[in-house]
């Protein structure tokens, strides 16, 4: 008969090889091991993938990143882009409009009819659910007419006008106050700055409703319009 204590050692043995079998086969065989230096510093770079973040690399062609970033730029565009219409109205303004067409917009409808100084663009702006206007593009230092015309509000409501990103109202103003004539409508003049980049103009109510200009200096980004030159 095997000696007990023989018996015991070799089934100590087994489970100790089974162990090292078990948990070098859990882990990735392709995965490099941490190699240390003298000091103990590990000096072996995590292996790439197509996915793993390396830097500020684009993500490689057809990686799972890119596929999500290109999914999120179209869904971005898709919903806040305008697109010209090639239709006017009956004062020769260019109707811009939404790609899912005439947004929904619960406060009140006013129809804002905007003319570039230099190029001499006439376009017919609606806001969007939000209570902005689409992005027009202007030069800088670009003098821009705004005329509002509100369908509700009574004649006289005073509009509070601020140039929130630069430029001025009125010439050189940061702000601006002006009131609705017997006709329902307001007339502004915003002038761009000289930075490149979105300048906003917000119009508010008395009963604090806001409406966005979003005039854009310079080359338009991802976030473009057909609202251009």
């Amino acid at each position: 008969m095997m000696n007990p204590k023989l018996l015991l050692s070799l089934l100590c043995g087994v489970l100790f090889m089974g162990g090292i079998w078990f948990l070098t086969h859990l882990s990735d065989p392709e995965a490099p091991l941490p190699i240390g230096d003298e000091k103990g510093n590990n000096t072996v770079e995590r292996a790439s993938s197509p996915d793993w973040p390396t830097g500020n690399k684009a993500p490689m062609p057809g990686s799972s990143k890119q596929l999500l970033s290109e999914a999120g730029s179209a869904s971005l565009q898709a919903i806040r882009l305008p697109v010209g219409s090639g239709r006017f109205d009956a004062e020769g303004f260019e109707i811009v409009d939404w790609p899912a067409g005439k947004p929904h917009y619960e406060g009140e409808p006013v129809v804002a009819k905007v003319t570039t100084g230099k190029s001499g663009r006439k376009l017919h702006l609606e806001v969007n659910q939000m209570g902005e206007y689409p992005r027009v593009q202007v030069d800088a230092g670009e003098a821009v007419n705004v005329r509002m015309q509100f369908q509700r509000s009574p004649a006289e409501m005073p509009l509070a006008l601020t140039a929130q990103d630069g430029g001025g109202l009125a010439g050189s103003k940061p702000s601006q106050s002006v009131r609705l004539a017997s006709d329902r409508s307001a007339t502004f003049e915003f002038t761009a700055g000289q930075n490149d980049g979105v300048h906003r103009v917000t119009v508010a109510t008395p009963a604090g409703e806001v409406k966005t200009f979003d005039f854009w200096v310079g080359p338009l980004n991802i976030m473009r319009t057909t609202a251009q030159r």
